[in-house]
């Protein structure tokens, strides 16, 4: 099926209000997401999670005054200095204006999808992809949330319009717009480098002759149009660094955090040396590597201690590696969300709005792939849908598949998806009934094969989804958000599943006795970390933890040991040597 008719005069009009009721819905939802949370979670007024509280003081700092720092950016500078716009005008009530300026956000992303896929696809598919962006119960949970995720899907957004625009008016300043939009983005999170490196080829199929000539022009005015955004922060990380970083100087740590042994045993972003906090893991890795060189290092050169380390053990373990980046694939096209700061599949069994969304993930995956299908074959012009997602799916297998990682695809991925619907709604409607067969059934094989997991799970296969591999450490992963009885319980639950299922892991002991501190149960928090040190007898929070705690208790002589043998574990800390000699 190929491109719907242009929309004119009425018909222009009908679909005009048409995306008028749809945005009156997208608005309404927001509404009802907030009202639902904020009644259900009595933290909703708070911000608990590690990201979000580092981006906050980040952009108390900027709102404060301090708009150019004192070292290399660690992590992407542009949502913190978005927030920090926010929180300058806002004052006290600037948690509930983040919130209002992301969902304008989400709804400016539904107009954004709604255009692009108009100028691809016609009116009737935009309709189907807006709908199916303000019904995608994920992206409604992350406007709430103090994470980048939001402005990173808006950034995107605004990039495929504006390449899309420019294939429909092909001029030299519509490329260099789009540069500046993808510059943005980069400084968001700079995987969408790699998409912009592969333009190239779309500007290749669209150009004319002299092919070379056209596709070099338009490669060069992309590339200025980044290079307008990225080159200032470039300049300032030299000025206040001395280093030569372009945008942030994470790679590395990250890397290393989504590969290393415990990563593949725990499908998670962690790591025996550092903990998953970015306020702590920038320091920490900076000490670990300066350790091990003997020297200072700088921020670049800190990363590329963690990147060594990273393909080192890639070398050194070649099929683990091919492996464990296979389980990473089919974790990018798993209809589970899985995040890194709060648990979205907890939320969901408490958001009672969430529940009655039906376009997550399971359903757009291979509805989308199906779409990539019938680009290529069908509608090169709109080539560009298919280059972010294949970027994406690239550097995300390389780390993370997780959930607010993986959200930046949607607006590629929807309009993909409803290209695939409406283009399989013409089968019918044209009564090439054969045809539609082979697509239904090429369809339902890509689901079985990307939502294999889902499926067992609905079809009672598997007792508990919490005992599926996959998501069960990551969905008990800091899923204490409600903070009340009925969520402890359940994390508990979560926990010890995960602890039956993986009995190696140190992760859900970590988990348990975290539980165990928020509740005010030391002795629980103790049996726990008790737990964690047979399994890791070297790890050094719990060797502090529960030296602590067993000092205090009495057991003065085992409280020093651990206490000792945390500083032996970790010489740099200065603050571990020091209490080891209070205590003495």
């Amino acid at each position: 099926m190929d491109k719907e008719p242009a929309a004119s005069g009425l018909f222009a009009l009908k679909f005009r209000s048409l995306l008028a009721g749809v945005l009156l819905l997208a608005g309404l939802l927001r509404i009802g997401a907030y009202v639902n949370a904020a009644a259900m979670d009595p933290t909703f007024h708070f911000v608990t999670a590690a990201d979000s509280t580092v981006y906050l003081e980040w952009a108390g700092r900027i709102s404060g005054g301090d708009l150019i720092g004192d070292r290399v950016f660690f992590l992407g500078p542009l949502y913190p200095y978005f927030l920090g716009g926010v929180t300058a005008v806002a004052g006290d009530y600037a948690l509930f204006f983040i919130r209002l300026a992301q969902a304008l956000l989400g709804l400016a992303t539904v107009l954004l999808v709604a255009a692009t896929t108009k100028r691809l696809f016609g009116p009737g598919t935009a309709l189907l992809a807006a709908l199916i962006m303000v019904l995608h119960p994920y992206l409604l949970s992350l406007e709430q949330k103090v994470l980048i995720a939001t402005l990173a899907v808006f950034l995107n957004a605004l990039g495929l319009w504006l390449l899309v625009r420019y294939k429909d008016r092909p001029t030299l300043p519509a490329v260099f717009l789009a540069g500046l939009s993808l510059g943005l983005a980069a400084l968001a999170r700079p995987n969408i480098l790699l998409f912009a490196a592969l333009l190239p080829l779309w500007f290749l199929v669209l150009s004319p002759p002299p092919r070379l000539r056209f596709t070099l022009t338009r490669t060069a005015l992309l590339l200025a149009g980044l290079a307008v955004v990225i080159l200032p922060v470039t300049w300032r990380n030299l000025a206040v660094g001395g280093d030569f970083v372009p945008v942030s100087s994470s790679l590395g740590v990250n890397l290393w955090q989504s590969n290393n042994p415990l990563a593949r045993e725990t499908t998670s972003m962690i790591s025996r040396e550092l903990e998953p906090h970015p306020g702590i893991m920038e320091a920490d890795a900076v000490r670990i590597a300066e350790e091990a060189r003997g020297r200072a290092l700088k921020p670049s050169e800190v990363s590329r201690y963690w990147q060594d380390r990273a393909i080192a053990l890639a070398r050194k373990e070649p099929g683990r590696t091919l492996g464990f980046l296979g389980t990473k694939l089919s974790f990018f096209f798993l209809g589970v969300e899985q995040p890194s700061n709060y648990c979205f599949a907890l939320e969901r069994r408490q958001v009672a709005l969430y529940r009655f969304l039906p376009f997550t993930f399971a359903v757009i995956s291979p509805l989308m792939l199906f779409g990539i299908f019938l680009v290529l074959h069908r509608r090169r012009d709109a080539i560009p849908l298919v280059l972010l997602v294949a970027a994406y799916a690239v550097v995300l297998v390389a780390f993370f598949p997780q959930g607010r990682y993986r959200a930046p695809i949607l607006p590629a991925a929807i309009p993909l998806a409803a290209f695939a619907i409406v283009w399989a709604a013409g089968l019918l409607r044209a009564r090439r009934f054969r045809v539609f067969l082979a697509a239904a059934t090429s369809l339902l094989l890509l689901t079985v094969v990307t939502q294999y997991q889902v499926l067992a799970t609905g079809l009672g296969f598997k007792h508990d989804d919490l005992k599926d591999r996959y998501s069960l450490i990551i969905q008990c992963n800091d899923g204490l958000f409600l903070m009340d009885r009925g969520a402890f319980a359940e994390a508990e639950r979560c926990y010890r599943a995960a602890a039956a299922e993986n009995p190696e892991s140190i992760l859900p002991w970590l988990g348990l006795a975290d539980l165990g501190d928020r509740q005010g149960d030391p002795d629980a928090e103790a049996a726990a970390l008790e737990e964690v040190l047979r399994r890791d007898p070297d790890h050094v929070p719990a060797l502090v933890n529960l030296g602590r705690y067993l000092y205090e208790r009495g057991e003065r002589e085992r409280g020093r040991a651990l206490i000792r043998r945390a500083a032996e574990v970790a010489p740099g800390d200065a603050s571990i040597r020091e209490l080891a000699r209070r205590l003495e």
